[in-house]
């Protein structure tokens, strides 16, 4: 098996360190004014690449509401690879 080295970035203004194999999991959440909100994401070092899944959302009167998206590293920063969003009562209306 190849030998990767540990890899050192940015990521929400934080500075991690990862070897490989392994895997780092945050969540944060906290009351808002109408509701909640939150922000996961686990951050892997897998066969030398560093990969970020990341979820944002909250619910308020309207609904809940989240975002995810899927990031590389790169040697040029992060890239978004994929991005989706769910809307409880966009989907309710069909849209």
């Amino acid at each position: 098996m190849e030998k990767y080295p540990t890899c050192r970035f940015w990521f929400n203004d934080c500075k991690f360190s990862l070897k490989p194999g392994q895997v780092l999991n945050h969540y944060q959440g906290q009351p808002t004014d109408e509701g909640c909100s939150f922000e996961a994401f686990t951050l892997r070092h897998e066969y030398g690449v560093v990969t970020a899944n990341v979820t944002t959302g909250g619910r308020d009167c309207d609904g809940s509401i989240e975002n995810y998206y899927d990031l590389i590293l790169t040697q040029e920063g992060w890239e978004l690879e994929e991005q989706s969003v769910y809307d409880q009562y966009a989907q309710m209306a069909n849209y």
